[in-house]
């Protein structure tokens, strides 16, 4: 074994406190050491801390780079632990390969966390693939679709610019929950909807600094940011 990488996997198998594991997953990153992928991959499998096995899929991450698609893969169709499908889901928006974007799309039919669905909607929507467009516009139209997810699928149509979400997101214009509101408000406005435009003027006094929406990967925050990407001044 590298000398480098001896007392990081000695503490990442060992240490009895998993906050000192965690740390030990995280140096065996930084390190960059091939050697300690196994180490990692069996943290994953076998130490009992959420905590834990989250640091070393994040850490097999930042060894393995892309080849770390069929870990990632595994651990978000397959893994029980709920944060650690959460990491992976996190890694595969963060990979290039098509591969990746389809396990994504796959995992919104199949994954039953409220949590680990919303965060694998936002990589989709954030990625702007085209081809999920279908996929998404089945998820909007599903009234069992909670509020949240059907923010995150707004976020993709305005981040596409594409025009067919516009009866969906007309419907959405009176809707309780306030942030979907206005998201929908911001992809008709953004469609031209003069309207849609209107409305979104007469809330920004309300909008929050921390409502923030992404558009071709520029992130716009606040009332500011709304301004900013409708051209209001």
């Amino acid at each position: 074994m590298d000398p480098a990488l001896e007392p990081l996997v000695a503490a990442l198998e060992g240490n009895p406190d998993a906050n000192m594991r965690v740390q030990a997953a995280y140096d065996i990153g930084q390190a960059g050491i091939w050697e300690g992928v196994q180490y990692l991959k069996k943290a994953i499998e076998k130490d009992e801390a959420s905590l834990v096995k989250v640091a070393a899929l994040l850490s097999l991450h930042q060894i393995m780079g892309e080849d770390v698609l069929e870990i990632a893969k595994d651990c978000a169709e397959n893994h029980p632990d709920r944060d650690v499908r959460f990491a992976a889901v996190e890694i595969l928006g963060k990979l290039s390969s098509a591969e990746a974007l389809t396990i994504l799309e796959n995992l919104l039919d199949k994954e039953p966390d409220m949590t680990v669905k919303e965060m694998a909607t936002l990589t989709i929507a954030r990625k702007g693939s085209k081809t999920s467009k279908k996929k998404l516009l089945t998820l909007l139209q599903n009234p069992d679709s909670p509020p949240r997810i059907k923010e995150r699928i707004i976020e993709y149509f305005i981040n596409t610019g594409n025009k067919e979400a516009i009866p969906l997101a007309k419907e959405l214009e009176s809707a309780s929950h306030p942030i979907l509101r206005l998201k929908a408000l911001l992809y008709l406005a953004l469609q031209k909807d003069r309207k849609a435009e209107s409305e979104i003027i007469e809330m920004l006094d309300e909008i929050q600094s921390d409502f923030v929406v992404f558009l071709k990967g520029k992130k716009f925050k606040g009332s500011e940011g709304v301004k900013t990407m409708l051209g209001i001044k």
